[in-house]
Order: structure tokens, then sequence, then C-alpha cells
């Protein structure tokens, strides 16, 4: 099933979505903590670059989105596979929920991202299909695991 959409408005959407994600991201980033380094927020700290990344991607979002009111004429374009990316959209708030009610990051992302890794992938189901997901899921996860926990020192 193919969606006839509206370049402009699909922009605008998009724009104004990842807008609020760099406010939340902002938002989120305030509570942590320094290091005790005792220094003010322009110093390169713990919270300093996702602080910088969400202002940079706020301006950035206004800037597309002045570009694109500038835009004389609108386009129209074919979107096959809509429900696609409504999914996906699905399984990562059903992940971003489930982290934040049980905790458990390892386990809940392993268990989506097997979800994920098994509905993308175009082969009909079978065991293979599923053997294969696991092992995917397993590296994933493993080097996560290493880099985030063992080498970085931060735990979920």
């Amino acid at each position: 099933m193919n969606l006839k959409i509206s370049y402009k408005k699909c922009s605008y959407v998009l724009l104004v979505f990842f807008m609020l994600v760099a406010v939340f991201m902002i938002y989120f980033s305030r509570d942590i903590r320094e290091l005790g380094l005792g220094v003010g927020v322009f110093v390169s700290g713990p919270k300093f670059y996702p602080i910088m990344l969400g202002v940079i991607m706020l301006l950035v979002c206004a800037a597309s989105i002045i570009s694109v009111y500038k835009m004389e004429k609108d386009k129209f374009f074919e979107l096959p596979n809509f429900h696609i990316p409504l999914i996906l959209f699905a399984i990562l708030l059903v992940w971003v929920s489930l982290w934040r009610l049980f905790g458990y990051f390892y386990l809940v992302s392993a268990v989506c991202m097997m979800a994920l890794l098994v509905y993308l992938n175009p082969e009909p189901m079978s065991l293979k299909k599923i053997v294969k997901s696991v092992l995917i899921n397993a590296v994933i996860l493993l080097v996560t695991y290493l880099s985030f926990t063992v080498g970085l020192n931060v735990s979920f």
C-alpha cells in the first residue's frame, strides 16, 4: 500500500519531531552528574556534549524549517510501505517504556532488538532466520556491553 505525501508537510512533521527529540535530550542531559569538577556548563564535562548536540539539532532544524518554507513549489512523492516506520516507532516506544518501567537495559534491549531483527529480515520465518537473529542480537549486545559497561564504566 502506497501513500502519496507532500514534501513540505512531511518535512515539517519530521523537523518538529527532531526538535522535540533535541529538547528532550537537553532536558534529560541536565541530570548528568559533573564528576566532581564543580565548574560551569561551558566546560567540557559529561553533560556538555549532549546539551551542545541538542542545541545544534535545534538550530539546524530551525534553519531547515525556514528553507522548506521558502520553497516555491511543493512536491509530492509516493511512500511505499508506510506502515514499516510506524511499526519501528512502536517498537522503539515499547523499548523505552519497558526500560523506564523495569530497568534491565540489556534484557529489554535484547527482546526489542530480537523483534526488530525478525521483523526487518525479509526471509520467510524459519529456524535459520531465528538463529541468525539471535546471533546478531548477541553480538550487538556484547559490543554494547563491552563498550559502555566495561570500557566507559557507564551502567544502564
